[in-house]
């Protein structure tokens, strides 16, 4: 059975859908992780950048 089985569902217009894709991308988490921090109070971080790994790859 599923840890969390309780379905949300809400709206968001262009700007704030937007807004959440590139915050999503940034922290490279899946947008159920994301909004679950955000629930939590914790700050997600932005994932390092491709410039900074590959040098250390």
């Amino acid at each position: 059975m599923r840890e969390r089985d309780i379905k949300k569902i809400f709206y968001l217009n262009e700007k704030e859908n937007q807004r959440f894709k590139k915050n999503i991308l940034k922290s490279n988490l899946s947008g159920s992780s994301y909004l679950r921090s955000l629930i939590t109070n914790y700050q997600p971080k932005d994932a390092p950048s491709d410039t900074i790994l590959l040098p250390i790859i």
